[in-house]
């Protein structure tokens, strides 16, 4: 997952993040990870000059989506990698936003971001993160 260009950080300095939940790589497999996949739920994304805003039924802006390329995807999905302690009964969590490969129970990276946590959906179960 790597990519050319400069690192433009999701968090400050002077944030702590919980560990990372439900990742793993895959014993016989190098460069994959073993993840689980979530939907969001409830929301719209707006872009707003390099981002997307992730906003909720009432428009209010509930997270943020980076996409790596051009390929903005309406309905994506998610892999939760990390969560921020909890503050007002809800955890921020850190995403990679993913899409599936033509592979079955196989996905790749398109993008990264936040959102809360009330607006994470179901997870889809577990799956090969190339």
């Amino acid at each position: 997952m790597s990519y050319d260009g400069a690192i433009k950080f999701m968090i400050e300095p002077s944030d702590t993040i919980d560990s990372a939940i439900a990742l793993g790589f895959y014993q016989n497999r190098r460069g994959c990870l073993n993840v689980e996949v979530a939907d969001f739920w409830e929301f719209s994304l707006k872009e707003h000059d390099t981002e997307y805003e992730v906003l909720d039924l009432q428009g209010q802006k509930v997270g943020t989506i980076y996409y790596d390329t051009d390929d903005i995807i309406q309905s994506p999905q998610c892999v939760i990698v990390g969560r921020s302690p909890r503050s007002d009964e809800m955890y921020r969590y850190f995403i990679l936003v993913v899409k599936p490969t033509l592979v079955q129970s196989e996905y790749e990276r398109i993008g990264c971001g936040n959102i809360g946590s009330s607006h994470i959906s179901r997870i889809s179960g577990r799956v090969r993160l190339v």
